[in-house]
């Protein structure tokens, strides 16, 4: 029997509404009866603290804290005997990059290394300072609201009365869950400061003050702990890092007691005395032990023993050359000066020193400045040597003198200066090397010249003493043409050479090298050099026909290079003298 169509549509029809119905009364009835949720216990607070009041809390497995969503957490924590410490609480992360650098050390360091901490890793935010609420037992429980979500988190403070140390770097756990709020850290145990308490006995008269400097002596088993601990020094005692460092010294006098702490936990330290006129007495090494400060008593008169307590006082002008020219505005510094070794001199060249021992060598360095010259008048420093007699007293004076430059002034004509730069200009110089020369004894020996100043068709080379000179310009690292003479005989201010005629119509010249064997080399390269070896070789190919055709060429020595088939780079040196066609034969390699 067949059944209407319409009569399907409303049997559908009431199908849906039952539906409907239901799925309202469901969700009313949920409404109307609300579950709870548990909400998970925070795990169980650990610290994990390395032996001997290790503040350092390593990763078990680095990793990167994951949560569900980025949200605050406050972070708690207990510092023992921190009652009135105020603390600094800094979040740190960890990139991805840096994970996978963790991971690699694994396979990568040998067995003798030591991995880098993951902490070593992070980068951290400017901390947040805290004030711990204290209790009862003198501790100090800081409660960090609200703190950013990081990867790590870095704990410190410093305990004034004491100077201890806390410090604790922790990762957040790996199964914190996405809801929790807060994480507390545990107890955080101070690192307690080694170092000295010295007294002085047996003072020479005259040495009461005077300077301590300080030497480590770490051992293999502490050096990396010790070498950690440097971050508290530089934050308790920045005097006593800079003193390590031998970058400066401390001041002591022996009617005070000094206190030399907190220093890396070494097994000892070698401390140096030093007079206020800089003169080393003799070195005490002391133990140390961790995380005490020891008592010791210095003996003053053997460490000073034999060295005069008497000071002088240096007076004196930098004058100019042989002049009565002061040079203003220098700076004059003695070399070692225990206090303020540097002084600047007045606008007549005076200066003046204290503190100066007698009977020892004091070195001076002298700086001059520069005037708006195109030419400068002296050399940019100069040292003085000054010792004054084992019985001096009072004040001595002295006068020092910077030399005054003379010059001898080559001048090119521009057809002459067009063609060397032509030649440079084809060669591996690139352009012409100056070169100062000065006869001795009938040879012409290179002379070091402080000043070379080029200027449109000249150039200008400094001298400071007298003699006979002249200037060399290399073209090439084979062709060089030399200067007319410039006898420098008097104080006057420059001397004018030229150059003496040269045609580029040298000969044609060609080398034929051969190895230790006599078989001619038809492959590989050379290079060649002339008597200025600080100037870049020419590097030729060999031809076939083994035969090298010689750029423009006038030097008398030439130092040959090559490399062939079955032998690496050997060298030798070839007198040049009359033939076109130089030979040389390699030494065996």
């Amino acid at each position: 029997m067949k059944q209407n169509p319409a009569n399907k549509l409303w049997i559908l029809a009431a199908l849906l509404a039952i539906v409907v119905v239901a799925t309202v009364l469901s969700r009313n009835k949920s409404h109307d009866s609300p579950q709870r949720i548990a909400e998970p216990s925070p795990p169980k607070s650990k610290v994990k603290q390395e032996p001997r009041n290790a503040v350092i809390h390593h990763a078990k497995t680095p990793r990167e804290t994951t949560r569900q969503r980025a949200e605050n957490i406050t972070v708690r924590a207990r510092l023992l005997g921190g009652a009135g410490v105020k603390a600094a609480v800094s979040a740190g992360t960890i990139s991805a990059e840096d994970w996978t650098e963790i991971n690699a050390q694994a396979t990568t360091l040998t067995q003798n290394e030591k991995p880098k901490s993951p902490f070593d890793f992070a980068h951290y935010q400017d901390p947040e300072w805290i004030t711990p609420t204290p209790d009862d037992q003198h501790n100090g429980t800081i409660n960090f609201p609200w703190a950013p979500l990081a990867s790590v988190y870095r704990i410190e403070a410093i305990r004034p009365s004491d100077n201890a140390w806390y410090h604790a770097r922790v990762e957040l756990p790996k199964n914190l869950p996405a809801t929790q709020t807060q994480y507390d850290f545990g107890d955080i145990t101070p690192i307690l400061p080694t170092g000295l308490r010295l007294s002085f006995a047996n003072v020479p008269k005259g040495h009461e003050d005077f300077l301590i400097g300080l030497q480590r002596r770490p051992d293999e088993a502490s050096a990396q702990r010790a070498s950690e601990l440097l971050t508290y020094v530089e934050k308790v005692r920045p005097d006593i890092l800079a003193t390590l460092r031998e970058e400066e010294s401390l001041t002591a006098n022996a009617a005070v007691m000094t206190t030399i702490a907190p220093l890396p936990p070494d097994p000892s330290i070698r401390i140096t005395f030093r007079t206020l006129t800089g003169i080393e007495g003799k070195p005490v090494e002391l133990p140390l032990k961790d995380q005490q400060v020891l008592d010791a008593t210095i003996d003053l008169g053997a460490v000073f023993e034999g060295i005069p307590s008497t000071a002088l006082s240096l007076r004196g002008r930098l004058l100019l050359g042989n002049s009565d020219t002061g040079i203003a505005n220098a700076s004059i510094e003695r070399e070692g000066a225990p206090l303020a070794g540097a002084q600047t001199t007045d606008v007549d060249g005076s200066f003046s020193f204290e503190g100066i021992p007698p009977g020892v060598e004091c070195t001076f360095n002298a700086t001059i400045p520069r005037d708006d010259s195109p030419r400068p008048r002296s050399p940019s420093q100069a040292t003085f040597k000054f010792t004054a007699p084992p019985d001096a007293t009072g004040q001595q004076i002295v006068e020092w003198r910077v030399p005054a430059y003379q010059w001898i002034v080559l001048k090119m004509d521009p057809e002459r200066a067009n063609e060397i730069t032509q030649l440079a200009k084809d060669s591996p110089i690139r352009r012409p090397i100056f070169i100062l020369q000065r006869n001795t004894s009938g040879l012409w020996i290179d002379e070091a010249a402080d000043e070379f100043i080029p200027a449109p068709g000249e150039m200008a080379v400094s001298v400071t003493a007298r003699g006979n000179y002249r200037v060399a310009v290399a073209a090439n690292p084979l062709f060089t043409i030399l200067s007319t003479e410039a006898p420098i005989t008097s104080d006057a201010p420059e001397t004018i050479v030229t150059l003496t005629d040269f045609s580029r119509e040298v000969p044609q010249r060609t080398l034929a090298i051969s190895t230790h064997d006599g078989n001619p080399l038809k492959e590989g390269r050379v290079w060649l050099n002339g008597a200025y070896r600080s100037a870049p070789p020419i590097a030729l190919t060999i031809p076939p026909s083994g035969i090298i055709p010689l750029p423009p060429l006038n030097a008398q020595i030439l130092n040959v290079a090559a490399a062939g088939p079955g032998f690496d780079r050997i060298a030798t040196t070839v007198t040049v003298g009359e033939d076109r066609d130089l030979k040389v034969q390699l030494p065996p390699p």
